[in-house]
């Protein structure tokens, strides 16, 4: 899986951090409040399951 797409989410301040951007910092933390709580933003798509 090619996670290079990936967008973090700051649990603070909302900051929109791409994963590129975290992975060349040695802490992950977001780059403009420096909390270290970040979320991974889902698609919007929801994706639903016949029950049996």
């Amino acid at each position: 899986m090619n996670s290079g797409g990936m967008i973090y989410k700051c649990f603070r301040c909302g900051a929109l951090v791409p994963y590129e951007r975290l992975r060349i910092s040695p802490d992950l933390k977001c780059p403009k409040c420096g909390f270290k709580i970040l979320m991974k933003v889902r698609s919007p798509v929801v994706k639903k399951v016949k029950a049996i």
